[in-house]
């Protein structure tokens, strides 16, 4: 299946939205835990929103990885792309047994931080590559 350029951009805007969404999730945890022990109980400050934005990041962004790569063939990408995907996994599995939630925050935003490079670059290289 040939990959359009459209597509490729599409995935990774979306990728960088959602690693966007983890950075805010991630700073925000502070204030709403400041705001009371009630508002942890919503989704937003509870252990399972992890798992959910793990299971849309991972395979949006391994997705938007290949297809940029099989489009510009530039490996450099997969250093910080893999490398966040590993921390924000990690992060989510240690969570539930050795970590306390302003760790898991921490771990969460530099791996989301991680992924945002990586698909900028991606997007950067299928700019360079692939215009007239």
């Amino acid at each position: 299946m040939k990959v359009t350029k459209k597509d490729a951009v599409a995935l990774d805007k979306a990728a960088i939205g959602v690693s966007l969404l983890c950075v805010v999730h991630c700073l925000s945890i502070p204030f709403i835990l400041a705001l009371g022990p009630a508002l942890n109980l919503w989704f937003w400050g509870s252990e399972g929103f992890h798992a959910a934005l793990l299971a849309v990041v991972l395979p949006l962004s391994l997705v938007a990885f290949w297809r940029g790569y099989r489009t510009h063939r530039n490996a450099r990408l997969w250093t910080p792309g893999l490398m966040g995907l590993g921390i924000v996994t990690v992060t989510a599995i240690l969570e539930h047994f050795l970590i306390g939630p302003g760790t898991a925050a921490v771990m969460t935003s530099g791996g989301g931080l991680f992924l945002i490079a990586a698909h900028l670059m991606n997007l950067k290289d299928q700019r360079a590559c692939c215009s007239p």
